[in-house]
């Protein structure tokens, strides 16, 4: 096999999400000695110093280009909508324009609009950019919803250069968009996020690998050491999550769920990052909790407009999880990394009466959360008033089963921990094809 350390490549670093995913974990360990870094304004200069300034590129794609592919992902949204029917509650969701976007969906008025968009949103002088850098290969992590990634897959075609499209999150291939352009390879969290991206977005089964994600991969790496409890005493998280749903009705309930049936517990509730505007009373601090406190990392964000410029630390999260006796979660990856440490999983599914996107129709709607009520200690919470459910969590044994496991293998790979071995593989594996092609 040809080895990485002899090659170039270009990795993309978009945003301070992917910088903590890709970087802070360690996932480009193996073939960091032949990385080149394209970064935006985002990334600090503190950072580009962990990455050696000579290795970096600095552009900005700009921000009138990003809302053309904006437009189009929404076009393609409609186009495409039967191909997943979480792009139906998505299209839904849309606020301005869907008319327009459903009339420039339509045969013929949709190959004329997609042509002058993609003619409108070349980029000549990131062509010009990667040309001067010269990869042999490209690697994007990606959300599926960055124009700036189409536009550097396109001019990697007209260059004969191959990309390798690292998909970021659980969901990112059912519930946007149908990708703009696609990726020469892409790399998945597990067998279910593969089907997605055959089925969905049209890929072949030999350019879908799976390879898990670098935020889990010190979850599989713990040597059999629990690391030191967040807290003193015993506590069971609340994972809120990024749709709009009326949380702290929820964890008022629960509060008093608590008092009534004397638990020594108490709720730790833990927001999510980037949680959607609420169309309720959404002040935690508003509310007098007796058994339910807020997370005090969470209060590094709560409340806080930081969007892109804002990544909680990782290493927080396994002195978090390891230690909770169990979680309760509307619905998000948290609910994956709450069964990674063999807790019990309370999973939220009911209407809360307010937002179109609760719990309810986002356990209906979004297709990578099916399947999940038959995975060993997930329990559904279907309805507002099965919450007393929770105050029989010590009934049920923690451990999952070694065939159990194999299930949450279909959402993430078991072989995460070794990430950064078989990314180098994957990159080594690309590159002498692709020479060997030349």
């Amino acid at each position: 096999m040809t080895s990485s350390k002899s090659k170039s490549i270009l990795f993309l670093l978009g945003s301070q999400q992917y910088f903590r995913n890709y970087i802070e974990t360690g996932a480009l360990s193996k073939i960091r000695n032949c990385c080149e870094y394209l970064v935006n304004s985002n990334i600090s200069g503190k950072q580009i110093e962990k990455l050696g300034q000579y290795k970096v590129a600095r552009y900005d794609y700009p921000a009138r280009k990003a809302r053309l592919h904006e437009h189009l992902f929404n076009i393609n949204t409609r186009k495409f909508i039967n191909r997943s029917k979480t792009f139906k509650f998505r299209f839904l969701r849309i606020s301005s324009l869907k008319t327009v976007y459903t009339i420039l969906a339509l045969p013929i008025i949709y190959s004329v609009t997609r042509a002058i968009i993609l003619a409108l949103t070349r980029d000549e002088k990131l062509s010009k950019l990667i040309t001067k850098i010269n990869p042999e290969l490209i690697l994007m992590p990606s959300s599926g919803y960055e124009g700036e990634a189409f536009e550097i897959i396109k001019i990697a075609k007209d260059k004969k250069i191959p990309t390798l499209m690292l998909v970021d999150n659980w969901d990112n291939l059912c519930s946007k968009t149908i990708l703009t352009r696609k990726p020469d390879f892409m790399a998945v969290w597990g067998r279910q996020t593969k089907e997605h991206a055959m089925r969905i977005h049209s890929m072949k089964s030999n350019q879908v690998i799976i390879l898990g994600t670098p935020r889990f991969i010190q979850y599989f790496s713990t040597n059999g050491k629990k690391p030191s409890s967040v807290y003193p005493f015993k506590y069971a998280l609340f994972a809120g999550n990024a749709l709009a749903f009326d949380e702290l009705a929820t964890l008022r309930v629960l509060d008093k769920l608590i008092d009534k049936h004397l638990l020594n517990l108490t709720i730790i509730y833990r927001p999510h990052p980037w949680r959607h505007p609420r169309k309720c009373a959404d002040t935690f601090f508003e509310y007098d909790f007796k058994h339910v406190k807020l997370d005090e990392d969470a209060k590094n964000y709560y409340k806080r407009e930081l969007g892109d410029s804002y990544a909680p630390d990782l290493n927080y999260y396994p002195r978090l999880l390891a230690n909770m006796e169990f979680m309760i979660c509307p619905l998000s990856t948290m609910l994956i990394e709450g069964l990674l440490f063999d807790k019990k999983v309370f999973v939220l599914a009911y209407d809360d009466g307010i937002h179109l996107t609760n719990p309810k129709n986002a356990f209906k709607y979004y297709e990578h959360f099916e399947g999940i009520g038959k995975l060993a200690n997930v329990t559904i919470i279907d309805t507002f008033d099965s919450l007393v459910k929770i105050t029989d969590h010590g009934t049920r044994k923690n451990n999952i089963r070694e065939n159990e496991r194999a299930s949450l293998d279909y959402y993430i790979a078991s072989d995460t921990a070794n990430y950064q071995l078989n990314l180098q593989k994957i990159t080594d594996k690309i590159m002498a094809s692709w020479n060997y092609q030349k």
